[in-house]
């Protein structure tokens, strides 16, 4: 299912550092972005399970291949007519194997970019991603971004009451601020998302 959930798109490596992407957007792509869809608020528990598990298995698949995206979020992710997900632009993605090769490029949108990615220091781009992950499914079940902190105990507290414990675990797990810890404790997730 992982490339499935991906939109067909050409890469050509211009560098070690960005790909050069042409992207062919299938059709049943077209219907909006998850950006669009929240903004009329967070969506149902079902449907946010069902489509974090098809962003996991899209995000494995790419992983499996070296892909990083580096730009994971809700307006990167389209919505299809049938009600999938689909990861999309991927103009800022690259080719690495990942610890202990390192991205340098400062890139992504400010929201969900990883605290190392924040920092401008040297970062493992699956990791990176994983941090991602973990913002977009905090905005699909609350309807917004968390607030700036970078603080593990802070972001403990920014959950709406709604939110089921089983999830905020979840995201904290991606949201740990030690990229290695945040890897670790993502990994069997990311092999076998629960439903």
């Amino acid at each position: 299912m992982g490339a499935s959930c991906i939109c067909t798109h050409v890469e050509r490596e211009r560098d070690r550092d960005i790909c050069d992407v042409t992207h062919l957007v299938p059709r049943e792509a077209y219907d909006s972005s998850l950006g669009e869809v929240l903004k009329t608020g967070p969506v149902p528990s079902h449907t946010a399970r069902r489509w974090f598990s098809q962003l996991v298995s899209a995000l494995d698949y790419m992983h499996e291949q070296d892909i990083v995206h580096r730009d994971l979020k809700c307006d990167n992710i389209l919505v299809t007519e049938d009600c999938n997900v689909k990861i999309t632009d991927f103009g800022l993605s690259r080719v690495t194997k990942g610890y202990p090769e390192l991205c340098n490029t400062f890139c992504g949108t400010l929201g969900y970019i990883s605290p190392e990615v924040h920092n401008r220091e040297a970062y493992d781009g699956k990791k990176s991603d994983v941090w991602s992950l973990g913002i977009v499914l905090y905005v699909m079940v609350t309807g917004k971004l968390p607030s700036c902190s970078r603080k593990k105990k802070e972001l403990a507290n920014l959950f709406p009451d709604y939110v089921e414990e089983s999830c905020r675990a979840l995201i904290l797990d991606m949201l740990q601020l030690d990229p290695s810890a945040r890897f670790l404790h993502v990994i069997g997730m990311i092999r076998g998302s629960p439903e």
